[in-house]
């Protein structure tokens, strides 16, 4: 499995959402799941009004997205993420709908 280790190719992959689209689009079409994915992690968290909330390698924001609903008023949400375009696909999405979140790029 060196593919998953190998930076040149996570970046090739992951520069931009694309790519991760179609994995999440052969996921909806063809996933037996009852729920989607984002709505299960999200109610995984165990979050308190007030949460500090940093997500590393948040992809295009749709964790957030998903969940824009489920947001305390005063949590304060940093989003990162290795690859610039993912983060700034995150970035664009997010600010069109007038959430206020971080955003940063980094490598964990």
């Amino acid at each position: 499995m060196p593919q998953a280790t190998d930076r040149n190719y996570s970046h090739a992959q992951y520069q931009d959402d694309a790519k991760l689209n179609a994995r999440i689009a052969l996921h909806q079409r063809f996933g037996t799941a009852q729920r989607d994915w984002q709505s299960w992690v999200f109610d995984q968290f165990a979050l308190l009004p007030g949460a500090h909330i940093l997500e590393m390698g948040c992809g295009p924001g749709r964790l957030w997205v998903q969940n824009l609903d489920c947001l305390y008023a005063g949590w304060e949400v940093a989003l990162g993420d290795s690859s610039l375009g993912m983060g700034e696909q995150a970035r664009q999405t997010l600010e069109a709908g007038g959430h206020s979140f971080g955003f940063g790029q980094f490598d964990a």
